[in-house]
């Protein structure tokens, strides 16, 4: 059991590099990219609270999580390309222990 807890431990922080950066305005300043997200903390049960135990989450329920954890807005979140959010949805599963 010891070498299945050390396999998903995740070392804190986790720095997801975006492969496609998001714009937050919009208006092309280079400034303005979110290039990374950082999951600063551990998952808490507050952050887990309204999700069904056990049961599948939703794609809405993956990002309130990772907004939760990396102090991004939601606004900022939804315009991540599938491919960087498959990678924090993993990320957040490993960080679950699933």
């Amino acid at each position: 059991m010891a070498e299945q807890e050390k396999a998903t431990r995740v070392e804190l922080p986790v720095v997801i590099n975006l492969q496609d950066p998001i714009d937050v305005f919009e208006d092309g300043d280079p400034d303005h990219l979110v290039r990374e997200i950082r999951i600063t903390r551990k998952v808490q049960a507050r952050d887990l609270m309204g999700m069904k135990i056990g049961g599948e989450r939703t794609f809405g329920e993956m990002l309130e999580l990772l907004a939760s954890l990396t102090g991004q807005p939601m606004k900022v979140l939804e315009k991540l390309s599938m491919t960087d959010a498959s990678s924090a949805i993993d990320v957040l599963g490993d960080l679950m222990g699933e």
